[in-house]
């Protein structure tokens, strides 16, 4: 996937990947315009990536496209400084709620990235809350969440035991949504960082110690630190195939940022088992921005290149990819294939396995008393049946 390739409106997108582009993507973004543009591709690639704010903060000034596109990317800029500004407050509320309830809490992804590594927390399009809150308050901090009118894609109140357990088993968050103008409108409550896949081994429970904190508005923010946000980010981008640019753009921020010491990086993927997603995320980075693999990370990939080379190619396939994800049958049947080239636990992993034998959807259609949980096993054919037949 050599740059020379792809299409100028994607070329132009990659130019715009850092907040301080270096010559090389500069001298990417002059050679794109050698070629008509497409302005409203252009914008669709935006809008598909979710990285309007950092690309208008990058083109903003530039001669070379039409007054009419930098309008649109304005408007989109100025929308998400709004989001921003409400899920900043929202992160404050909840920090000083953790605080008031005792409980530990760590936030994931969004405006502290921002915050941390962009120097502008409007550079990077926000939707939602990513939040880790430890076990013994999580039931208290989604009655929390309620009082304030969110609502849950599943009420654990309306649970027996046994469904509690399989959920807190097979799953890692609950999502809270709202239609609110001052609220952020989604929040992924999660009491779990990742797991399903074995990789990014980090317990919060476990090592809460080893968190840092950044101020915002005088308010100290958990968050991991910047080596494990550096190893969080590769494993959730390699999770999701690295989908949205938006996941990728924030990795050259985090590099330009903070001086790595690469061997103590690559140490600490070893700890946390995720050695194979710092690799892939840095042979994308090399091959789209040319990026330069440190020579400590360049020894391992020597190693894994060939387990590495179909996953990259999978990954440079879902990143073109114009429809939805694992929108078709062949879709899904790729994701699978990739899932399972990213699974460290054996080829029976329980989460992924346990996860297909049944559902809220089934405890929905069949409330059935706990003592009775073990029938949503042989049950299962039949309920997807009656689902896909009465549409349910």
């Amino acid at each position: 996937m050599h740059s020379n390739k792809h299409p100028p409106e994607f070329k132009l997108l990659l130019s715009c990947s850092r907040v301080k582009p270096t010559q090389k993507e500069l001298d990417v973004r002059d050679n794109s315009f050698t070629s008509p543009i497409d302005e409203s591709h252009f914008l669709f690639l935006i809008n598909r990536h979710l990285v309007a704010p950092i690309v208008y903060f990058n083109l903003k000034n530039e001669t070379r496209i039409s007054n009419n596109l930098k309008s649109d990317l304005k408007l989109l800029a100025e929308h998400n400084q709004f989001k921003v500004l409400i899920t900043k407050q929202m992160i404050i509320r909840l920090q000083k709620k953790f605080l008031e309830l005792n409980v530990k809490g760590l936030f994931l992804k969004g405006v502290p990235l921002s915050e941390m590594y962009y120097g502008d927390v409007g550079l990077r399009d926000t939707m939602d809350i990513d939040v880790w809150v430890e076990e013994h308050g999580f039931v208290e901090i989604c009655n929390y969440l309620r009082s304030l009118g969110y609502t849950s894609n599943l009420d654990l109140g309306s649970l027996n035991s046994k469904q509690i357990a399989y959920k807190y088993k097979t799953d890692h968050h609950l999502l809270f949504t709202i239609n609110h103008p001052h609220y952020p409108a989604i929040i992924e409550l999660h009491w779990k960082i990742r797991g399903r896949l074995g990789i990014f081994t980090f317990n919060p429970n476990e090592r809460f110690s080893e968190l840092i904190s950044y101020n915002s508005s005088n308010t100290l923010i958990p968050v991991f630190s910047h080596v494990d946000n550096l190893l969080f980010l590769c494993t959730h981008g390699c999770d999701h195939a690295w989908y949205r640019l938006k996941w990728f753009f924030d990795l050259p921020q985090l590099i330009d940022k903070i001086e790595f010491k690469w061997n103590d990086v690559l140490n600490r993927a070893e700890q946390l088992n995720c050695v194979d997603q710092l690799l892939l995320s840095f042979l994308l980075l090399n091959k789209l921005l040319s990026q330069p693999i440190p020579d400590e990370l360049q020894l391992r990939l020597q190693k894994n290149i060939n387990k590495l080379s179909w996953s990259l190619r999978y990954v440079e396939h879902c990143i073109l990819y114009n429809g939805q994800y694992c929108d078709t049958d062949k879709e899904k049947l790729l994701n699978l294939r990739y899932v399972l080239s990213q699974n460290k636990k054996g080829i029976l992993n329980p989460t992924l396995f346990y996860r297909h034998l049944t559902s809220e959807n089934d405890w929905k259609l069949l409330p059935l008393p706990s003592y009775l949980f073990f029938l949503y096993f042989p049950l299962r054919p039949f309920m997807l049946l009656w689902r896909r037949i009465t549409k349910h």
